[in-house]
């Protein structure tokens, strides 16, 4: 599966009002990941300026790339992405808790956008 994404940003600047400074924001216009980067099954690449997110063939687990930064609270995210394959049908941003040990992995939140829209945007908590 392949979803591409152009430009990921969790940050908390993106209403300058409300939000004064970013945390994260990456526009792939390196050659591969950035450092902050991790990853866990991931044939993800970056290729042109454009993250092309890649679960392998026969993995158990869909690919997971990440960033790490300390707890904050009040936080934007944007996310600019287009699904470019008929495999690719959701995407999905998680916020984890590590520490917290009530759900699977300390997931604490995500947003799952899908296509064709399955209730898109669905957030859990």
């Amino acid at each position: 599966m392949a979803t591409r994404i152009t430009r990921f940003s969790v940050a908390n600047d993106l209403r300058a009002a409300l939000y004064s400074r970013a945390i994260f924001a990456d526009d792939f216009s390196g050659n591969g990941f950035g450092p902050r980067w991790g990853h866990y099954k991931s044939g993800s690449v970056v290729k042109d300026g454009v993250l092309v997110g890649i679960t392998p063939e026969n993995s158990d687990h869909s690919a997971v790339d990440n960033v790490r930064f300390p707890a904050e609270r009040d936080l934007a995210v944007s996310v600019k992405f287009r699904f470019v394959s008929e495999k690719a049908k959701s995407f999905n941003v998680w916020f984890d808790d590590k520490d917290y040990k009530g759900s699977h992995a300390g997931q604490a939140l995500s947003g799952i956008t899908s296509w064709p829209a399955r209730g898109a945007g669905r957030i859990r908590r």
